[in-house]
């Protein structure tokens, strides 16, 4: 007899079990298919893969564009620094400069201008990876070239 109550017992602790994890399983089912009528959750799942898979190829896409114009972007003239100064002391203000122009690789031109009383003279040199590319720069044109190559970012 007291077997009996042992697998009665038994029996109404599993049943007990089973509802928990029925009840469980129901929860989890309206929640996932809240705010839908009249599909089932296959249709549902089926949508919202789709969905993912599109996303995931826009994303894809977006990634490829952003390199493409990270790459571009290094030959944009984005360097840009102007050094004044005065190289002749019988005269007044910083009316002479060294400005650089370079892209993101250090690559470009610096132009310097030398005024004095008679004259004004330009000169253009080229730049190659922040460097000197031919031509030897004078010390403010140097430091166009540093300042613009600290702002490499």
């Amino acid at each position: 007899m007291s077997f009996i109550y042992v697998i009665v017992a038994l029996l109404a602790v599993w049943l007990i079990l089973l509802s928990l994890v029925l009840a469980q399983t129901l929860l989890l089912y309206k929640k996932l298919t809240r705010g839908v009528e009249g599909e089932n959750l296959e249709k549902i799942w089926e949508e919202h893969l789709s969905r993912a898979r599109k996303t995931a190829k826009e994303v894809e896409k977006i990634s490829r564009d952003l390199e493409k114009l990270n790459r571009e972007s290094l030959g944009y003239l984005k360097n840009l620094k102007v050094v004044r100064f005065n190289p002749f002391n019988e005269l007044g203000g910083n009316q002479s400069f060294a400005v650089s122009f370079m892209d993101g690789e250090g690559n470009g031109v610096v132009i310097s201008s030398l005024h004095g009383r008679e004259t004004t003279r330009v000169y253009a040199k080229p730049v190659k990876d922040f460097k000197e590319d031919g031509f030897e720069f004078s010390r403010e044109e140097k430091d166009a070239i540093s300042l613009a190559s600290h702002t490499q970012s």
